[in-house]
């Protein structure tokens, strides 16, 4: 496949994500820090972890629909948003991931992780998962309430919450286990 081609996969979907809506309820006290977390056992903070870290730990990435693993050294535009990246060790899915660049033009390893979005199934065990040092297999909603600061518990989706001004999570369970996880740094591009 030509690097023209993955990069077209690749860049299948950019989009800007704008803060409106966003931000740290007025009075609250709760540190505009992304929550702590990591996927097969890599550390990840979003918009912080270039993708390189992954590569090293022996991820990959795949554009969405495609079974090729994208050059490392693909160079990704500035300002711009790259999302549904499928990150896999092995041939083991971990869900999806964006990314992000800033100002200048870099190389797929040296984006910046925007996003990780993982489900909880047949082919991802919770066991691969960390919350705030947690494995999300132990996670209820009452710990997660407890060890995620400022998070609330959206009952209508079943769902773990924490929005600020630059950062989301949620964490979202059925049958009492969580089933869901995704993490995200806001971006205005």
């Amino acid at each position: 496949m030509s690097t023209k081609r993955i990069f077209a996969a690749l860049a299948t979907v950019i989009v800007g994500v704008g803060l409106a809506g966003c931000s740290i309820p007025s009075g609250s006290n709760v540190s505009d820090e992304p929550v702590a977390f990591s996927v097969g056992g890599v550390e990840i903070t979003v918009g912080e972890t270039p993708v390189g870290k992954l590569y090293d730990a022996g991820f990959e990435l795949r554009a969405a629909g495609t079974v090729d693993d994208l050059d490392h050294a693909i160079l990704l535009e500035p300002d711009s948003y790259y999302d549904m990246l499928s990150l896999h060790k092995a041939e083991q899915g971990y869900g999806l991931i964006d990314l992000v660049t800033g100002t200048e033009a870099v190389e797929l390893k040296d984006g910046l992780v925007a996003q990780v979005h993982s489900t909880v199934d047949e082919d991802l065990d919770a066991s691969n998962l960390m919350v705030e040092g947690i494995c999300l297999a132990d996670l209820t909603v009452e710990k997660a309430l407890e060890v995620v600061e400022g998070s609330q518990y959206n009952q209508q989706e079943n769902r773990v919450e924490r929005t600020t001004e630059n950062y989301t999570f949620a964490l979202t369970f059925a049958d009492g286990k969580a089933v869901e996880l995704t993490v995200a740094c806001l971006y205005e591009i």
